[in-house]
Order: C-alpha cells, then sequence, then structure tokens
C-alpha cells in the first residue's frame, strides 16, 4: 500500500463496515422471518413423533460408532476444512504490520475456524462467520473484503464437492427420474456460480474501475448529509474493489483445486461421520443412500437460520429418511446423534479457542498499520 493510500484511508473504518448498515438490518430481519418460518416447519414435521420412542433408540445406540464419529470430526474434517481455507488465504495480499505480530500460523487457523464455529453454533443466522474477517484484519492485516471474498469462495467450492458427489448418485445409483433430474441440476449451481463469483470479481477489481484509494471527501463547501452520502459511496466502493480483487486472486486453478481436494476430503469424512451414526441406531442403508441424505441436509441448513441449525438439521433428516424407509423414530433418533456428533465436541473446543481469538483480536486492535 502506497503512503498516498495510507493517508486517504480511514483508519477508524478502513474497508467501509459502515456503509452498509441499512442493509445489515434488512439481513437481520430477513433472517429473523427466515428463523421464525424454519422453526414453524420444524414443529409440524416432528411434532406427531413418539419422543419415548426416539429416546429409547438414542439409547441403545452403539456409542463406539458415535465416537468414531467424533473422532473423524475432531481429526480429519477439522483439519480438512482448516487447510481449505489456508488455500484460499494463500493468494491474498496483505498489507505491513508490524513485525512483533508475525504471520499466520496454520494452528492458528484452526483455532479461528473451531472459534468462529462455536459462536455459529451458539448465536443465529451463523454470527460466528463474522469473527474471521476481524481477527485476521486486526491480528494480521488483512482486507476485510479480502476475507469476505474467500468465505464466498469457499461456500461455492463446497456447492461445487456437493455437486460432484450429487453426480455420482445420479450416474451410478440410478435414482427416480424426477430425483436424478434434480442431481444434475444441482451439480451445475456450484461451478456456474463459482465462475461467475470470479468473473464478477475480477471486472470489480479491473483497473482503475474503483481505486481503493479513493480519498473521503474532505471539501469544507459541501453538506453534512452530502459529505456522509459521498464517504458512504467511497467506502462502498473501496469495499468492492477488494472483495473483488480476492475473488479474482482466488481464481488461480492451482488455489481453486487445492481447496476443492481439501472440500472434497471433508465432504468424504461428513458421509462416513453420517453412515457410522446411522449404523450406530440400526439402520442399514446402502453408500448411495448416506450420500442422498448427506445432499439434502445440506440443503436444509444451506440458509443460516437458527443457532446451529438445530431443528433445521433433524426436520430435513426425517424428511429424507422417511422417504428412503426409515422409521421416524430411528430417523429423528440419528438425527439427533449426528448433529451432536458434529456441534458439541467443535463448540467446546471452539468455546476455548474463542477466548484466544478474543484477546489476540483486542491486542492486535491498534497493531495494524493499514487495512
Amino acid at each position: 500500500m502506497t503512503p498516498a493510500s495510507a493517508q486517504a484511508s480511514d483508519p477508524r473504518d478502513p474497508d467501509g463496515q459502515r456503509e452498509a448498515g441499512g442493509g445489515h438490518r434488512f439481513g437481520l430481519v430477513a433472517r429473523l422471518l427466515f428463523t421464525v418460518a424454519a422453526l414453524v416447519l420444524c414443529w409440524l414435521l416432528l411434532r406427531r413423533l413418539d419422543l419415548r420412542q426416539v429416546l429409547a433408540v438414542v439409547g441403545r445406540a452403539n456409542w463406539l460408532l458415535l465416537s468414531l464419529a467424533v473422532v473423524l470430526n475432531l481429526t480429519v474434517n477439522l483439519l480438512a476444512r482448516t487447510l481449505r481455507w489456508w488455500a484460499l488465504l494463500s493468494p491474498i495480499k496483505v498489507a505491513p504490520v508490524k513485525e512483533d505480530m508475525g504471520k499466520l500460523h496454520l494452528w492458528e487457523l484452526g483455532l479461528l475456524l473451531c472459534a468462529s464455529y462455536a459462536a455459529s453454533n451458539l448465536l443465529p443466522a451463523r454470527a460466528g462467520e463474522a469473527l474471521r474477517p476481524v481477527y485476521l484484519r486486526k491480528r494480521h492485516g488483512y482486507s476485510t473484503g479480502s476475507v469476505v471474498a474467500g468465505q464466498v469462495v469457499e461456500k461455492l467450492i463446497e456447492a461445487v464437492s456437493l455437486g460432484f458427489f450429487g453426480l455420482l448418485v445420479a450416474i451410478f445409483a440410478a435414482p427416480p427420474q424426477a430425483i436424478r433430474l434434480s442431481l444434475f441440476g444441482f451439480a451445475a449451481v456450484g461451478p456456474l456460480g463459482l465462475f461467475l463469483c470470479i468473473y464478477g470479481g475480477r471486472r470489480m477489481a479491473a483497473k482503475g474501475m474503483l481505486p481503493p484509494e479513493s480519498a473521503l471527501p474532505a471539501s469544507p463547501s459541501m453538506s453534512g448529509g452530502r459529505r456522509f452520502l459521498a464517504a458512504l459511496r467511497i467506502r462502498g466502493r473501496r469495499f468492492l474493489y477488494r472483495l473483488g480483487e480476492g475473488m479474482g486472486a482466488m481464481g488461480s486453478p492451482a488455489v481453486l483445486l487445492r481447496s476443492l481436494w481439501w472440500s472434497t476430503v471433508s465432504d468424504l469424512t461428513d458421509v462416513g461421520m453420517l453412515g457410522l451414526c446411522l449404523l450406530s441406531v440400526g439402520a442399514h442403508l446402502p453408500l448411495s443412500a448416506w450420500v442422498l441424505t448427506f445432499l439434502g441436509i445440506n440443503l436444509a441448513i444451506a440458509i443460516p437460520s437458527t443457532p446451529g441449525q438445530v431443528g433445521v438439521l433433524e426436520a430435513g433428516a426425517v424428511l429424507i429418511l422417511h422417504q428412503l424407509g426409515v422409521p421416524s423414530g430411528e430417523a429423528l433418533a440419528f438425527a439427533l446423534l449426528y448433529h451432536a456428533a458434529h456441534i458439541v465436541p467443535l463448540t467446546i473446543l471452539g468455546v476455548f479457542s474463542l477466548r484466544f481469538v478474543l484477546r489476540f483480536t483486542q491486542w492486535g486492535s491498534q497493531k495494524v498499520d493499514s487495512p
């Protein structure tokens, strides 16, 4: 970053976090309404289930298989997700920081992910996702726009990986025609979205299009309202420039292939966890049914709603497994155990990681020279 651009930027709001206050409020209301709708839908789907039967199935579950699922989640799955995020951050340009702040380490990124997952499990609408840009900006000098770009690309990479699994089921498992067509359509969404995202990012960050060096208005002749609107527009452009720049940098084939590989490893581990949880409650289904259930659950929780997606995941799992011939009691018992194997260990680990993240975020809040 040049000295001129450093002087032009506002150190109190380097990435224009205030430029979309109205948009944040609208998003919050929309998510709140979706949460209420999701809870109502969950109640309609689960209200007729016999809870005593569900508890009986949980009580006689195979805890050895459940323990293996937890171990997979805390080892292979967590490592694969951390390496996926590490691959996406690798091409991002970092602003100069103090030497005593050090470089980002893989173990540190893993703790940050755990803290983010814990906060999302305890708060609605995956609020923990905000920890990543805040921590990486204050502690290591990453711009907020670039980190948000990484989060967007990460979700699209996940969609590509899920579509790949759906494509395998559609080709080799011979599902009904309607499901097969849906799987083919789902497999096309991820690559198309990723292409549009990267292409649009490169367009936004085109040379001279939205320069991040744009100075904030300082003319004394401007009224307060006009100055505020002009500053808002410039901060928005600055943020969009960094967002597009980050997406364009992540469009490298090497970066995409590495992140896609680790996303596929994470999904394979997740399917294995799902199968272990199904077997633990006595539900013996073919591998294709494991993958279909996995895809259906991910579609059910695609839009952030309740804390940790509690209720939404269970309703989606019961609905899918009912179509596969699994009794509702066993289906709900599986969903509860599978969900617990995911969120309980990571939340416990993430709470301890959260203390680390908050401590170093506060420590580094005055150490960054530039956004």
